[in-house]
């Protein structure tokens, strides 16, 4: 008879507090790791067993051991480019209009002068002073880069005046739909943009200002960045994610690297509505993809933020101007939206986050959706302003349902 070595077990957890999210054994003591994969839990005396001289064997010490998260909605490839830029937090040392300027300053310092450069993190009342920048402040950072200072929200920015001549803005140039140009007193672009203003030539113009800085770096330091970035998340237990805004280039590096086996990180690419015909075209649906890198939802931006005062809401935001924030699409609009990738078998994630939009998203929901599409759409942040009003009492879902929406 063949004698046959016993595979050795790669790790065993001891003497811990397990918890496997499993409704039959939601605790555990100890776990063993064979592959890189979980071999089996149970009572650490059990689970020693399986031990070898190869095996490294952690005593957890009564420690909790929790399986690695999943953001469900984080924008990994964004947040990988802007960590390679300007950090212009607080935490950073940006407590000062100034500290910020330094910031970019010292990143344009190292930067090759015609290329864009990215400062993120920022928001006024975050600030000790308060200070809104606008581009006459960016401009004593560099006249040589285009400089875009993203919004916290990231659903605004400040440029500088380079950047507004790249982007062809004038006193001429009209509001774009869904967004704002902010001017000074002359009627100028003070460099302030809000919504599709800023969203426009940072996403979805060809190229967009995030194409042209990811297309910048070298291919091989395009996946160092994503590779950098899963580390980064690794160290806080996230080992994977939802990432709502993905192009085809950033797709095609993240395909790279896994393909390489160099991205150990579970990554669910969403495709904007505005680039997502050739998906239907070819028949690639979610899903589609590697262990490591799959086709995710559709994704629509129906609202702005709160925190940017541009999230769409029925009563006027208290203070600084007031204003409803700015909606997208007229019910007409995200109705044909919503039909067009329900019906296509898309799962389908639409930002909404201020009362009106919320209730048109939900409107939307009620009179296109029909049985057929087993995937559950969902809204992305859904935050109703506590300080702008609650939603309308009742918005119709169907003949036999209805969502009661207020008061909050």
């Amino acid at each position: 008879m063949p004698t046959y070595e016993r595979v050795p077990m790669d790790k065993i957890f001891r003497n811990g507090n397990i918890l496997t999210m499993e409704h039959k054994t939601p605790r555990a003591e100890a776990l063993a790791v064979q592959f890189g994969r979980i071999y089996k839990i149970g009572r650490t005396a059990d689970i020693e067993k399986l031990a070898t001289p190869e095996t490294k064997v952690i005593d957890l010490r009564g420690r909790t051991l929790l399986p690695g998260f999943i953001d469900a909605h984080n924008h990994f490839c964004l947040y990988a480019l802007l960590t390679d830029q300007a950090d212009c937090r607080p935490a950073a040392g940006c407590v000062r209009g100034d500290d910020v300027v330094e910031a970019l300053r010292a990143k344009a310092a190292n930067t090759p002068p015609g290329q864009w450069i990215m400062g993120w993190g920022y928001a006024p009342y975050l600030l000790d002073d308060k200070k809104d920048l606008t581009r006459e402040d960016l401009d004593r950072a560099t006249k040589e880069h285009a400089v875009c200072l993203v919004h916290v929200s990231v659903h605004g920015a400040v440029v500088n005046s380079l950047a507004l001549k790249e982007l062809g803005f004038t006193r001429e140039t009209p509001d774009p739909p869904g967004g704002e140009i902010h001017r000074d007193e002359n009627g100028d672009p003070n460099g302030i943009l809000s919504e599709s203003a800023f969203m426009g030539p940072l996403f979805f113009e060809t190229p967009s200002i995030y194409t042209k800085m990811i297309a910048g770096y070298e291919k091989e330091l395009r996946a160092e960045m994503m590779i950098r970035c899963a580390e980064l998340y690794h160290q806080l237990g996230i080992v994977g994610a939802h990432d709502p805004f993905v192009d085809s280039l950033t797709l095609r590096t993240y395909q790279e690297v896994a393909d390489a086996g160099r991205f150990p990180f579970r990554l669910y690419a969403y495709i904007s509505n505005y680039w997502a015909d050739p998906l239907i075209s070819a028949g690639i649906n979610r899903g589609f993809g590697s262990e490591w890198v799959k086709i995710g939802a559709i994704k629509i931006f129906l609202d702005g933020g709160m925190s940017s005062r541009t999230a769409a809401v029925f009563e006027p935001y208290v203070g600084g101007g007031g204003g409803t924030g700015i909606l997208n699409y007229d019910q007409d609009g995200i109705n044909q939206e919503i039909q067009k990738f329900d019906r296509a078998g898309y799962q389908i994630s639409v930002h909404a986050q201020g009362d009106r939009a919320l209730e048109a998203l939900l409107r939307a929901f009620g009179r296109v959706m029909r049985k057929g599409n087993p995937l559950r759409h969902h809204i992305v942040h859904a935050a109703p302003s506590s300080a702008t009003g609650s939603l309308r009492p009742t918005v119709r879902l169907g003949r036999k349902s209805s969502i009661d929406l207020g008061p909050f």
